[in-house]
């Protein structure tokens, strides 16, 4: 990716999360309620694994800030692709108009999900260009994806609170119902991830 690709997707990226808030805005003047302001912090959370990305560059003569760095992205990525599971709250209250309220969240789900492939391209760029890499850390946003949105926790409570994930996870592993719909979403949203960023990669072949 050139220097001039990369520019142009924070500018466009950076444009469609303003006009997040500027949607955000209208519909709590709308709606009368807060109720979704979860899709917001969902977009700034999303712009951090992007953030860390563009800052491996300078930081490869460190080797041990550059590699926290690494596992610091890999923790928040999720974030980017967990926005697409908000869309079961759609329903959640009454609004005044459900098709504008559909838009704002669709809006952050593509800004979110195109953040997190972006920062996927920029950190394979300079911690592995192996096929193998991208389906790893597929593999691990999903997982990532559902602790958060069935076991509940956050990017930070995997140093917060990880005798608390551990026991999550080994409560799934003992049970054959709770392991094989894990195993499925885990599956689906890999291929999901993966798919959607080889098609993002040729899209933006030179």
């Amino acid at each position: 990716m050139s220097r001039a690709q990369l520019h142009k997707q924070l500018v466009i990226l950076g444009s469609a999360s303003l006009a997040c808030v500027l949607m955000f805005i209208t519909s709590v003047m709308v709606n009368r309620h807060l109720t979704h302001w979860y899709l917001l912090y969902n977009v700034f959370l999303a712009w951090i694994p992007v953030a860390l990305a563009l800052a491996l560059p300078v930081l490869q003569k460190h080797r041990l800030v550059y590699w926290s760095i690494v596992l610091l992205w890999l923790l928040f990525l999720p974030n980017t692709f967990y926005v697409v599971t908000d869309m079961f709250h759609i329903l959640d209250v009454r609004r005044a108009n459900v098709d504008y309220d559909s838009l704002l969240f669709f809006v952050p789900m593509i800004v979110s999900w195109w953040l997190g492939l972006l920062s996927m391209q920029l950190v394979q760029k300079y911690v592995s260009s192996r096929p193998q890499f991208i389906w790893i850390v597929a593999v691990l946003a999903s997982i990532g994806i559902w602790l958060g949105r069935i076991m509940r926790w956050n990017s930070w409570d995997v140093i917060a609170n990880p005798i608390g994930i551990m026991r999550d996870l080994f409560g799934t592993l003992s049970n054959p119902a709770e392991l094989a719909y894990a195993g499925l979403m885990i599956a689906a949203f890999t291929v999901m991830i993966a798919a959607s960023y080889y098609s993002y990669r040729y899209l933006l072949r030179d």
